[in-house]
């Protein structure tokens, strides 16, 4: 089961997908951090976050992680490095709203999600992954 939720930035809508999520026993993925990851990763390199060919390249070499945490979050690693701060700028907003719309961006996020996904390490306890039971 796939449960989405969209809505204006600020309306709420990771709470409650957290408290969804935690209500039913499944795990929270938030997809904008995945995306805000991925341009966040475009940025540093000097990739062009508007050309789909350069984004593809860039994902085929990132090494995109999810980490689960005690409150029923969700954070992100790239490339060995848990990014929290980073991820929320404005500068990374914009150009993640830029490769969001590529399909080539959202195929190898899904790639990594599924091929890369690991529990939650040391100093990041999480809760227990259930195989097909991922909140969107």
């Amino acid at each position: 089961m796939i449960v989405t939720i969209d809505g204006p930035a600020g309306a709420g809508k990771s709470t409650v997908a957290k408290l969804i999520a935690a209500k039913l026993g499944y795990i929270y993925l938030d997809t904008g951090a995945l995306y805000r990851a991925v341009a966040w990763k475009a940025l540093v390199t000097g990739t062009d976050t508007t050309s789909p060919a350069a984004m593809e390249r860039l994902c085929e070499r990132i090494r995109l992680n999810i980490l689960h945490t005690q409150d029923g979050g969700m954070a992100v690693e790239v490339d060995g490095l848990l990014l929290n701060a980073q991820i929320r700028t404005p500068e990374v907003t914009r150009a993640a709203a830029q490769v969001a719309v590529l399909p080539q961006v959202l195929r190898a996020t899904e790639r990594h999600l599924w091929h890369r996904r690991r529990r939650p390490g040391p100093g990041h306890e999480g809760i227990p992954e259930r195989a097909g039971q991922i909140l969107f």
